[in-house]
């Protein structure tokens, strides 16, 4: 079966109605429970209602988090929070390690889920008694855009298989900044590298922070389907001496392990989801190194360019962009994008815009 080169579908469902288990076991994104861990025994013998935690102030409402001193929840393999979304208030764009879904209390608004390979995703009408669901990896942004406030509950899953990061929820901001220090992942990377990248201004680049790949070939269990028994995948690539990739990538559902078979990677940065470049410096040939799943890399050839592999631990491997075409950036509307870093409607479309033509990826069946 072939992929499907663009989901863009709106994922938003009345309660009781319809289901995603299909489509996310198509995509290698299901959330199959796992066995809790042994420090979960005895969590379970006596439970206790969850008292909310005092709610945490942001500029356009606030975020209420709930005293788990038990852990049930993360026994339960979920975490839970409720949103308060102020009128005409933007819930900045993130991604997180787990699936979501969003139900609406009280209120109305647009939600918007960027799909890995769509130049444009449509958002949708979220309002009372209506669920939205995001999957692990997948972006996502909610507008107000009524007279009173959006309240809803937001539950995440760390459990299922699509997370083998970290067993408990994080979020990558691609937006803003937060009180406890937390940036967005713009801020790891240097304003010059952004630039270059995206090929926009430095001056944009900084707004951010508050050519393609040669020859990229993936191997997939689409193609060979002796992969789905490991359960593994492996992409190949080059980049010409001192030549950028196109765009800031992260993978949502595999973890990488990349390693250089000819030259060097004269710049590669890494970040997580604090905003932190947790490496950043030259990755020469015979050097391997682990990328987790959802951190987000940007690299630069070295002056004899750079070959390498990655190895990702899923047969069906989930690639996003950050800019280009089918990116996260150019699914966002030119609205969204000036709010979210306080740009011109004109700069806005010229960051929607950014990165060119984006990544492109051959499938093919075997290597030569």
């Amino acid at each position: 079966m072939a992929p499907t080169t663009c989901l863009c579908i709106g994922f938003l469902l009345l309660l009781g109605h319809g289901s995603m288990a299909e489509l996310q076991a198509e995509r290698g994104l299901g959330l199959e429970p796992v066995a809790p861990s042994s420090g979960c025994e005895f969590t379970f013998d006596k439970l206790q209602p969850l008292e909310p935690l005092p709610k945490l102030k942001a500029e356009a409402g606030t975020v209420e988090h709930f005293n788990d001193t038990n852990h049930q929840l993360s026994c339960a393999g979920v975490s839970l929070i409720r949103v308060v979304v102020d009128s005409r208030g933007l819930v900045l764009p993130s991604f997180t390690n787990g699936g979501a879904l969003i139900y609406a209390i009280k209120g109305s608004g647009f939600v918007g889920v960027t799909f890995p390979g769509c130049p444009e995703t449509p958002y949708s009408h979220l309002k009372e008694g209506y669920v939205a669901t995001v999957p692990a990896g997948d972006s996502v942004w909610i507008y107000n855009d009524a007279g009173k406030p959006l309240e809803m509950l937001v539950l995440f899953t760390t459990s299922g298989k699509a997370n083998k990061l970290w067993p408990k929820n994080r979020d990558f901001n691609l937006a803003g900044s937060s009180e406890n220090g937390r940036k967005n992942i713009f801020n790891g990377f240097t304003a010059e590298s952004l630039s270059e990248s995206l090929g926009i201004s430095q001056f944009l680049a900084t707004k951010l922070q508050d050519p393609k790949p040669q020859g990229t070939t993936l191997l997939t269990a689409y193609d060979f389907p002796a992969l789905k028994l490991v359960g593994l995948s492996i992409e190949r690539g080059a980049l010409k001496p001192n030549a950028s990739n196109a765009s800031p990538v992260y993978n949502s559902n595999a973890q990488l392990v990349l390693y250089v078979t000819g030259g060097s990677f004269g710049r590669l940065q890494v970040v997580d989801n604090r905003g932190i470049a947790v490496f950043d410096g030259v990755l020469r040939q015979g050097q391997p190194l682990v990328i987790p799943q959802y951190y987000v890399a940007l690299a630069q050839a070295g002056k004899d360019g750079a070959q390498y592999v990655v190895f990702k631990t899923d047969a069906y491997p989930v690639t996003n962009y950050i800019a280009g075409w089918g990116s996260v950036l150019r699914s966002f509307p030119v609205g969204v994008i000036a709010a979210a870093y306080n740009v011109s409607t004109a700069d806005a479309i010229k960051i929607k815009n950014s990165g060119g033509g984006g990544a492109s990826v051959k499938l093919v069946g075997s290597y030569a």
